[in-house]
């Protein structure tokens, strides 16, 4: 049986996946969607963003294919009048400044797997 999850590991954990699809979509984002669902995050930011970068991504292939747009993000987030409830610009910059690697993105979908969302 895996180790439980801390509220801050399990935090940490999140941020290294929302970081890691808003900082390269085209490794992580076609993978992660496989993995994780949005209601597999804890902060509603975090569950906000998963839906939102989905969007973003889905679109960006429509129009440009494999490229992803650096606003994008935010654009849809401004749209739906959501950018603030995720924290704002302040908070996307922070998270993807807070990826270690992005190749380690499926290590921590994996503890939020192990590690399910009952709440």
């Amino acid at each position: 049986m895996p180790d439980v999850l801390t509220d801050s590991e399990r935090w940490y954990a999140e941020r290294q996946v929302i970081g890691a699809m808003m900082l390269a979509p085209h490794l992580s984002c076609t993978k992660v969607y496989k993995w994780l669902e949005w209601h597999d995050f804890t902060d509603p930011r975090h569950q906000l963003l998963f839906s939102t970068i989905a969007v973003a991504w889905s679109d960006c292939l429509e129009q440009f294919g494999d490229f992803w747009w650096p606003d994008a993000l935010i654009e849809k987030l401004e749209f739906y009048e959501e950018l603030q409830a995720v924290g704002g610009r302040e908070y996307l910059s922070d998270l993807i400044k807070s990826v270690k690697n992005v190749a380690h993105t499926k290590y921590f979908a994996d503890q939020l797997i192990q590690n399910p969302n009952l709440g």
